[in-house]
């Protein structure tokens, strides 16, 4: 599970990025600025606790070198 958790939350922090720069101000606009930009922070918050969760794991696996 650690690798898919990996790639998604690769893709939605992408995802998210492309989203701030190309439709972040008409939500903010339509919606209102302080709920968008929780919203944002939310997803972000996510998206980086998943990475943070299946990087960890990988590292777990790997079989440590003696140098």
């Amino acid at each position: 599970m650690a690798v898919p958790a990996v790639v998604l939350a690769s893709i939605m922090l992408l995802g998210m990025l492309v989203a701030l720069v190309v439709m972040l101000p008409d939500w903010a606009r339509d919606y209102g600025a302080s709920l968008v930009y929780f919203g944002v922070v939310v997803y972000a918050a996510l998206a980086v606790r998943l990475l943070w969760w299946g990087v960890a794991i990988l590292r777990a696996r790997m079989p440590e070198t003696e140098e």
